[in-house]
């Protein structure tokens, strides 16, 4: 019992202190899921780092951010973004090859599993809740890119869509 109220002392200010939002880590969930830092430059430009698993590979990505308020008549928790950056990192995938063998007049097949490095450039368009007097933050946002080396030459994913929640200080 003693432990829970200790706990709760402790806890308790930093989840009502209400914050400036300078610097935020949290968890991205979505096509590209991952781990997600954003630090503010000032109160309209921001810096996101993400190292995200897709495709049985892991990248990390950079994104310069400028953020506007919106419907400020209704609140002022609500932020729209857009930006660009690029990532980098590797992708796996396997690959089907015909065996020599065929069964019942039916061709086998093989499956091997390949790797390749990938580059890329990504732009992002989300919006995002800020709650004051808890240090939490929710958005919601669509990060299209497009990707080069891996299992095609040149891929393009027009809709990568995650709802992220992350802790501010």
């Amino acid at each position: 019992m003693r432990k829970l109220m200790l706990a709760s002392m402790l806890l308790l200010p930093l989840l009502l202190a209400g914050q400036d939002y300078s610097t935020s880590v949290g968890g991205r969930g979505g096509y590209s899921s991952g781990i997600t830092f954003k630090g503010f430059l000032d109160e309209y430009r921001a810096v996101e780092a993400m190292l995200s698993w897709r495709g049985g590979g892991m990248q990390f990505t950079m994104l310069a951010q400028s953020y506007r308020p919106v419907m400020l008549e209704y609140s002022d928790h609500l932020f729209l973004f857009a930006g660009y950056g690029a990532h980098v990192g590797y992708t796996r995938w396997y690959t089907r090859h015909t065996g020599s063998q065929t069964i019942y007049g039916h061709p086998t097949y093989f499956y091997s599993r390949r790797s390749s490095p990938v580059i890329g450039a990504d732009a992002i368009l989300g919006l995002e809740y800020r709650m004051y007097r808890v240090p939490l933050a929710m958005s919601l946002d669509l990060k299209p890119y497009l990707e080069l080396f891996g299992e095609r030459f040149v891929s393009i994913m027009p809709v990568d869509m995650a709802f992220s929640l992350r802790y501010t200080f």
